[in-house]
């Protein structure tokens, strides 16, 4: 009788991957943005209803707002679907996780231009803003100063590092090695 020998898959290495644990990340994030999109559009369509009829450019404002958070709402939902699919190690999830990595590094370089273009115009007019204010709320304008540029610094360091990340992921995703662990559905 002849030896039954069992041809596998290529191997796949146990173990902990760190692309999986920012795949984890990512939909953990999106969970908590689709949660608080939800929430804001929720208080939107609120004060869109409590708005008088009569106020139409208000009612312009809030819809246009309202389409953004729906809009932001059903991306993240999206996200959330395609990082499962890649914690199932769905074929189908990987080029799709690429894309979005590539996707969410390029918005968060065009929200870290932007922020850091608030900034300077914060810091020019810094100046400005306490030459105008009386002597005895100087200290409390100084200290809210601090406070955002403090806020926006942080807020650059975390795109920079989201950046770097996203970026490492979708290269980690089209590695030979990464590709192999996904599995086409039958």
């Amino acid at each position: 009788m002849p030896l039954a020998t069992r041809v596998s898959q290529p191997t796949q290495q146990r173990g902990l991957h760190v692309w999986r644990v920012l795949v984890w990340l990512i939909l953990l994030f999106s969970a908590f943005g689709c949660l608080e999109y939800l929430h804001h559009a929720q208080s939107v369509w609120d004060q869109l209803r409590a708005l008088a009829p009569a106020d139409a450019d208000g009612a312009a404002v809030l819809h246009g707002m309202l389409r953004w958070d729906l809009g932001c709402l059903l991306a993240a939902f999206a996200l959330i679907v395609i990082c499962a699919g890649c914690v199932l190690r769905q074929a189908w999830a990987r080029p799709s996780m690429r894309v979005a990595a590539l996707l969410l590094g390029a918005w968060f370089v065009v929200a870290g231009y932007l922020q850091l273009n608030e900034l300077h115009a914060i810091e020019a007019n810094s100046a400005t803003l306490l030459k105008q204010v009386q002597a005895q709320g100087v200290m409390a304008v100084e200290q809210t100063l601090a406070t955002a540029h403090r806020q926006y610094l942080l807020a650059l360091l975390f795109e920079t590092i989201a950046t770097i990340l996203l970026l490492w992921l979708a290269w980690q995703l089209g590695r030979p090695l990464v590709r192999a662990q996904f599995r086409r559905r039958r």
